[in-house]
Protein backbone atom coordinates (compact mmCIF):
# COMPACT_ATOMS: atom_id res chain seq x y z
CA UNK A 1 0.00 0.00 0.00
CA UNK A 2 2.08 3.20 -1.32
CA UNK A 3 1.07 6.83 -0.99
CA UNK A 4 -0.13 7.44 -3.62
CA UNK A 5 -3.29 4.76 -3.24
CA UNK A 6 -3.58 5.65 0.33
CA UNK A 7 -3.96 9.25 -0.64
CA UNK A 8 -6.40 8.42 -3.18
CA UNK A 9 -8.95 6.75 -1.37
CA UNK A 10 -8.44 9.68 1.63
CA UNK A 11 -9.18 11.95 -1.04
CA UNK A 12 -12.41 9.64 -1.95
CA UNK A 13 -13.60 9.40 1.69
CA UNK A 14 -12.88 12.63 2.84
CA UNK A 15 -14.93 14.18 -0.64
CA UNK A 16 -18.13 11.59 0.89
CA UNK A 17 -17.57 13.32 3.92
CA UNK A 18 -17.55 16.82 2.39
CA UNK A 19 -20.71 16.11 0.52
CA UNK A 20 -22.76 14.92 3.96
CA UNK A 21 -22.31 17.97 5.48
CA UNK A 22 -25.55 19.33 2.87
CA UNK A 23 -27.71 16.48 3.83
CA UNK A 24 -30.82 17.40 5.49
CA UNK A 25 -31.25 14.38 7.71
CA UNK A 26 -28.97 15.60 11.10
CA UNK A 27 -28.11 12.50 12.90
CA UNK A 28 -27.22 10.50 9.61
CA UNK A 29 -25.11 13.25 7.77
CA UNK A 30 -23.11 13.80 10.92
CA UNK A 31 -22.44 10.08 11.68
CA UNK A 32 -21.73 9.79 7.91
CA UNK A 33 -19.11 12.59 8.19
CA UNK A 34 -17.75 11.47 11.10
CA UNK A 35 -17.36 8.06 9.73
CA UNK A 36 -16.04 9.31 6.51
CA UNK A 37 -13.67 11.90 7.87
CA UNK A 38 -12.17 9.96 10.44
CA UNK A 39 -11.30 7.39 8.22
CA UNK A 40 -10.07 9.30 5.10
CA UNK A 41 -7.82 11.42 8.03
CA UNK A 42 -6.26 7.86 9.75
CA UNK A 43 -5.92 6.41 6.01
CA UNK A 44 -3.89 8.94 4.76
CA UNK A 45 -1.67 9.42 7.93
CA UNK A 46 -1.00 5.39 7.64
CA UNK A 47 0.27 5.94 4.07
CA UNK A 48 2.78 8.41 5.64
CA UNK A 49 3.18 6.24 8.64
CA UNK A 50 4.30 3.02 6.38
CA UNK A 51 7.05 4.42 4.41
CA UNK A 52 8.94 7.52 6.39
CA UNK A 53 10.00 6.27 9.79
CA UNK A 54 10.57 9.91 11.23
CA UNK A 55 6.99 10.97 11.37
CA UNK A 56 5.90 7.80 13.44
CA UNK A 57 5.33 8.89 16.62
CA UNK A 58 3.66 11.91 15.45
CA UNK A 59 1.73 10.07 13.24
CA UNK A 60 0.84 6.74 16.28
CA UNK A 61 -0.28 10.46 18.67
CA UNK A 62 -2.35 11.62 15.89
CA UNK A 63 -3.94 8.29 14.84
CA UNK A 64 -4.73 7.87 18.93
CA UNK A 65 -6.36 10.84 19.37
CA UNK A 66 -8.23 11.27 15.99
CA UNK A 67 -9.30 7.70 16.36
CA UNK A 68 -10.53 8.39 20.35
CA UNK A 69 -12.50 11.21 18.89
CA UNK A 70 -14.19 9.59 16.19
CA UNK A 71 -15.46 6.59 18.38
CA UNK A 72 -16.92 9.01 20.93
CA UNK A 73 -18.69 11.06 18.57
CA UNK A 74 -20.08 8.40 16.87
CA UNK A 75 -21.16 6.53 20.16
CA UNK A 76 -23.19 9.65 21.01
CA UNK A 77 -20.75 10.10 24.91
CA UNK A 78 -20.15 13.93 23.32
CA UNK A 79 -24.20 14.80 22.69
CA UNK A 80 -24.76 17.48 25.03
CA UNK A 81 -28.05 19.18 25.36
CA UNK A 82 -27.67 22.97 26.13
CA UNK A 83 -30.10 25.10 28.45
CA UNK A 84 -29.17 28.11 30.57
CA UNK A 85 -28.32 26.46 33.72
CA UNK A 86 -25.74 24.03 32.56
CA UNK A 87 -23.75 26.12 29.85
CA UNK A 88 -20.27 26.45 32.30
CA UNK A 89 -20.82 23.23 33.65
CA UNK A 90 -17.55 20.89 33.92
CA UNK A 91 -19.24 18.13 31.58
CA UNK A 92 -20.07 21.06 29.08
CA UNK A 93 -16.70 22.51 29.24
CA UNK A 94 -14.65 18.86 28.76
CA UNK A 95 -17.56 17.97 26.09
CA UNK A 96 -16.60 20.73 23.95
CA UNK A 97 -12.46 20.54 24.88
CA UNK A 98 -12.67 16.87 23.80
CA UNK A 99 -13.99 18.31 20.23
CA UNK A 100 -10.48 20.38 19.91
CA UNK A 101 -8.57 17.59 21.69
CA UNK A 102 -9.58 14.46 18.86
CA UNK A 103 -9.95 16.52 16.10
CA UNK A 104 -8.46 19.88 14.87
CA UNK A 105 -5.64 20.31 17.58
CA UNK A 106 -3.91 16.53 16.51
CA UNK A 107 -4.01 17.33 12.96
CA UNK A 108 -2.53 20.53 13.42
CA UNK A 109 0.30 18.42 15.97
CA UNK A 110 0.94 16.04 12.57
CA UNK A 111 1.32 18.81 10.26
CA UNK A 112 3.73 21.05 12.26
CA UNK A 113 5.52 17.54 13.00
CA UNK A 114 5.75 17.40 8.66
CA UNK A 115 6.94 20.73 8.14
CA UNK A 116 9.41 20.15 10.83
CA UNK A 117 10.65 16.88 9.05
CA UNK A 118 13.74 17.20 7.39
CA UNK A 119 13.08 14.40 4.73
CA UNK A 120 13.50 15.30 0.95
CA UNK A 121 10.37 14.10 0.39
CA UNK A 122 8.43 16.34 3.53
CA UNK A 123 10.91 19.67 2.48
CA UNK A 124 9.40 19.06 -1.15
CA UNK A 125 6.48 19.53 -0.61
CA UNK A 126 6.78 22.46 2.66
CA UNK A 127 4.89 24.99 1.12
CA UNK A 128 1.71 22.71 0.40
CA UNK A 129 1.96 21.17 4.28
CA UNK A 130 2.03 24.86 5.25
CA UNK A 131 -1.13 26.29 3.68
CA UNK A 132 -2.75 23.14 4.58
CA UNK A 133 -1.74 24.00 8.08
CA UNK A 134 -3.66 27.95 7.60
CA UNK A 135 -6.52 26.39 6.69
CA UNK A 136 -7.01 23.94 9.15
CA UNK A 137 -5.36 26.59 11.74
CA UNK A 138 -8.99 29.01 10.34
CA UNK A 139 -11.38 25.94 10.68
CA UNK A 140 -10.14 25.40 14.41
CA UNK A 141 -10.79 29.46 15.03
CA UNK A 142 -14.23 29.45 13.00
CA UNK A 143 -15.31 26.33 14.79
CA UNK A 144 -14.79 27.99 18.22
CA UNK A 145 -16.50 30.97 17.22
CA UNK A 146 -19.44 29.03 15.84
CA UNK A 147 -19.77 27.29 19.33
CA UNK A 148 -19.85 30.80 20.86
CA UNK A 149 -22.77 31.59 17.54
CA UNK A 150 -24.63 28.25 18.33
CA UNK A 151 -24.71 28.77 22.04
CA UNK A 152 -26.38 32.06 21.44
CA UNK A 153 -28.94 30.89 19.10
CA UNK A 154 -30.16 28.00 20.91
CA UNK A 155 -30.15 30.37 24.24
CA UNK A 156 -32.38 32.76 22.35
CA UNK A 157 -34.29 29.95 20.90
CA UNK A 158 -35.15 28.90 24.62
CA UNK A 159 -36.52 32.44 25.49
CA UNK A 160 -33.21 32.89 27.43
CA UNK A 161 -31.96 36.07 25.32
CA UNK A 162 -32.75 38.15 27.81
CA UNK A 163 -30.30 36.66 30.01
CA UNK A 164 -27.77 35.21 27.81
CA UNK A 165 -23.64 35.19 28.01
CA UNK A 166 -23.57 37.46 24.66
CA UNK A 167 -26.13 39.53 23.44
CA UNK A 168 -26.42 42.22 26.63
CA UNK A 169 -22.54 42.63 25.55
CA UNK A 170 -21.51 45.55 23.51
CA UNK A 171 -19.17 43.46 20.58
CA UNK A 172 -21.61 40.69 20.26
CA UNK A 173 -24.23 42.29 18.59
CA UNK A 174 -21.81 44.11 15.88
CA UNK A 175 -19.94 40.70 15.28
CA UNK A 176 -22.92 38.89 15.18
CA UNK A 177 -23.99 39.21 10.92
CA UNK A 178 -20.20 38.01 10.59
CA UNK A 179 -19.78 34.85 12.65
CA UNK A 180 -22.93 33.71 12.29
CA UNK A 181 -21.51 31.82 9.17
CA UNK A 182 -18.27 30.57 11.15
CA UNK A 183 -19.43 26.76 10.74
CA UNK A 184 -19.56 27.13 7.29
CA UNK A 185 -16.12 28.83 6.90
CA UNK A 186 -14.99 26.38 9.34
CA UNK A 187 -16.31 23.41 7.12
CA UNK A 188 -14.97 24.81 4.05
CA UNK A 189 -11.37 25.53 5.28
CA UNK A 190 -10.97 22.19 6.97
CA UNK A 191 -11.76 19.93 3.82
CA UNK A 192 -10.63 22.61 1.46
CA UNK A 193 -7.09 21.64 3.03
CA UNK A 194 -7.18 17.67 3.91
CA UNK A 195 -8.51 17.68 0.08
CA UNK A 196 -5.91 20.24 -0.84
CA UNK A 197 -3.23 17.73 0.74
CA UNK A 198 -4.36 14.55 -0.18
CA UNK A 199 -4.76 15.23 -3.80
CA UNK A 200 -0.97 17.21 -4.13
CA UNK A 201 0.10 14.05 -2.80
CA UNK A 202 -1.55 11.38 -5.32
CA UNK A 203 -0.58 13.56 -8.38
CA UNK A 204 3.19 14.30 -7.18
CA UNK A 205 4.11 11.09 -5.95
CA UNK A 206 7.55 10.67 -8.12
CA UNK A 207 8.61 7.36 -7.08
CA UNK A 208 5.66 5.52 -9.21
CA UNK A 209 6.44 4.93 -12.47
CA UNK A 210 4.02 4.17 -15.17
CA UNK A 211 4.33 1.63 -18.16
CA UNK A 212 2.51 3.33 -20.87
CA UNK A 213 2.98 0.34 -23.07
CA UNK A 214 1.32 -2.32 -20.90
CA UNK A 215 -2.54 -2.27 -21.45
CA UNK A 216 -4.78 -1.38 -18.23
CA UNK A 217 -5.92 -4.61 -17.09
CA UNK A 218 -9.73 -5.44 -16.84
CA UNK A 219 -9.50 -5.21 -13.14
CA UNK A 220 -8.79 -1.72 -12.94
CA UNK A 221 -11.50 -0.66 -15.93
CA UNK A 222 -14.01 -2.35 -13.52
CA UNK A 223 -12.98 -0.26 -10.78
CA UNK A 224 -12.99 2.62 -13.13
CA UNK A 225 -16.55 2.53 -13.81
CA UNK A 226 -17.63 1.64 -10.45
CA UNK A 227 -16.04 4.84 -9.38
CA UNK A 228 -18.15 6.47 -12.41
CA UNK A 229 -21.42 5.35 -10.91
CA UNK A 230 -21.12 7.40 -7.80
CA UNK A 231 -21.83 10.63 -8.54
CA UNK A 232 -19.81 14.38 -7.52
CA UNK A 233 -16.89 11.51 -7.03
CA UNK A 234 -16.77 10.55 -10.68
CA UNK A 235 -16.53 14.41 -11.91
CA UNK A 236 -13.40 15.03 -9.22
CA UNK A 237 -11.86 11.56 -10.59
CA UNK A 238 -12.22 12.51 -14.35
CA UNK A 239 -9.93 15.94 -13.55
CA UNK A 240 -7.73 13.27 -10.98
CA UNK A 241 -7.30 10.81 -14.04
CA UNK A 242 -7.03 13.44 -16.82
CA UNK A 243 -4.49 15.63 -15.56
CA UNK A 244 -2.57 13.47 -12.96
CA UNK A 245 1.10 12.72 -14.32
CA UNK A 246 1.08 8.88 -12.71
CA UNK A 247 -1.77 7.34 -14.73
CA UNK A 248 -1.73 5.40 -17.91
CA UNK A 249 -1.70 7.80 -20.88
CA UNK A 250 -4.98 5.62 -22.28
CA UNK A 251 -6.88 6.70 -19.49
CA UNK A 252 -5.64 9.89 -19.06
CA UNK A 253 -6.75 10.57 -22.86
CA UNK A 254 -9.87 8.85 -22.18
CA UNK A 255 -10.78 10.89 -18.87
CA UNK A 256 -10.02 14.19 -20.69
CA UNK A 257 -12.34 13.00 -23.56
CA UNK A 258 -14.86 12.72 -20.78
CA UNK A 259 -14.36 16.22 -19.61
CA UNK A 260 -14.82 17.18 -23.36
CA UNK A 261 -18.46 15.73 -23.36
CA UNK A 262 -19.30 16.83 -20.15
CA UNK A 263 -18.31 20.36 -20.81
CA UNK A 264 -20.19 20.19 -24.44
CA UNK A 265 -23.44 18.47 -22.49
CA UNK A 266 -23.32 21.47 -19.96
CA UNK A 267 -23.40 23.82 -22.86
CA UNK A 268 -26.09 22.55 -24.45
CA UNK A 269 -28.26 22.11 -21.84
CA UNK A 270 -27.07 26.25 -20.45
CA UNK A 271 -28.01 26.95 -24.21
CA UNK A 272 -31.50 25.22 -24.16
CA UNK A 273 -32.33 26.47 -21.10
CA UNK A 274 -31.76 29.93 -22.28
CA UNK A 275 -33.80 28.90 -25.49
CA UNK A 276 -36.88 27.79 -23.83
CA UNK A 277 -36.44 30.74 -20.88
CA UNK A 278 -36.51 33.72 -23.63
CA UNK A 279 -39.86 31.27 -25.04
CA UNK A 280 -41.53 31.43 -21.97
Amino acid sequence: MNIKNTSLFAFILLVVSAISFWLPWWEVKWHLLTFFRITGIIIFIIGFLLHYDSIRIPAIITIIFIGIGGLLSLSGILDFSINFENIVNTRFLLTHLSYYLTDEIPLLFFLFALYKNKNDYFIKIKNLILITFILIAIAFFSTIIAQIVWIQETLAQQGLSDDNLFMTTWWFPRIYPIIQHARLLAHLSYFSGLLFITMFTFLNDDKIEIEHSEPISVKEWVITFVIMSLPIINFVMLFVWAFSKNIHLSKANWAKAALIWVAIIMVLYFLLFVIIGSML
